[in-house]
């Protein structure tokens, strides 16, 4: 499986903290699995926006996205829902007590993210999201910066076109 990058949309609050990264790329092939678009490197240290310059001095060989160390993430690692259950997953997540301020950040990035995906129907796709909240600190980067982050890979059948969604606080 390769994966051809064919647009990215980066999107940050008015201080650079807060931000979303949208990637919609092309395989080679339709109806990849998760473990496939893994080993092909769909979540790129590269293609995440300007993020990456904090990490470089912090991670030395590691391959990282955001705050994940990719060497020790598997498909296990991902939650595999409809738009459906996305939207509800993220519902949940927005009703836990400690945002503070950074709700309101969280909430903008969303809709942004959201509307940036008004050509492709999201209904029906799968969805495979992994919230650092929610894994193993063995698997983050140490230290850890981020107040949050969490992605999405998204998947259509029938088609060979992957969408991956990102949202972070550091």
């Amino acid at each position: 499986m390769t994966l051809s990058l064919a647009k990215n949309i980066w999107n940050a609050n008015e201080d650079g903290i807060g931000h979303s990264c949208i990637n919609i790329y092309e395989g080679s092939s339709k109806n990849p699995k998760l473990w496939e678009l893994l080993e092909a490197g769909i979540l790129k240290e590269k293609h995440y926006g300007d993020v990456t310059l904090k990490n470089k001095a912090l991670k030395g060989s590691q391959k990282v996205y955001g705050p994940l160390v990719l060497e020790k993430i598997d498909k296990f690692d991902f939650k595999q829902l409809t738009y459906d259950l996305l939207i509800k997953e993220f519902e949940d997540f927005c009703r836990e007590d400690d945002w503070g301020d950074d709700l309101d950040v969280f909430h903008k990035n969303f809709e942004i993210a959201i509307c940036d995906l008004n050509e492709f129907d999201l209904t029906s796709r799968d969805f495979f999201l992994i919230n650092t909240q929610a894994t193993s600190n063995k698997k983050l980067l140490d230290p850890n910066f981020y107040a949050y982050f969490v992605c999405v890979i998204s998947t259509q059948a029938g088609s060979n076109i992957i969408l991956t969604l990102t949202f972070g606080l550091d």
